[in-house]
């Protein structure tokens, strides 16, 4: 394998740069990555309440905070209402949708 080196003339000292990320350490990183799902309700109704806002907003918030964590966003149109929040599939906040 071939090493790039850097030198750093004022310290006199130099640098070895990592390898080229190859594409198994990267499935592997991903692999590791926490996995962040949300769920929220959409209606269809215009006068019903939206959480689309409300995920957008902690999707955001999230990745700045945790950038290695892996956020999904899964729309519930019919059935599942409220707002879930789930970490590698545990529920970690439920907020119900009001009525």
């Amino acid at each position: 394998a071939v090493v790039a080196r850097a030198t750093r003339d004022d310290a006199g000292s130099s640098f070895a740069f990592a390898p080229a990320l190859s594409l198994g350490k990267w499935e592997t990183m991903q692999a590791k990555r926490v996995r962040l799902q949300i769920r929220y309700s959409v209606d269809e109704d215009e006068d019903a309440l939206d959480y689309t806002k409300t995920f957008k907003r902690c999707k955001r918030i999230l990745q700045d905070l945790y950038p290695d964590v892996h956020v999904e966003g899964v729309p519930q149109i019919k059935g599942d209402d409220g707002f879930r929040i789930l970490v590698d599939g545990k529920l970690v906040y439920e907020k119900p949708k009001e009525r």
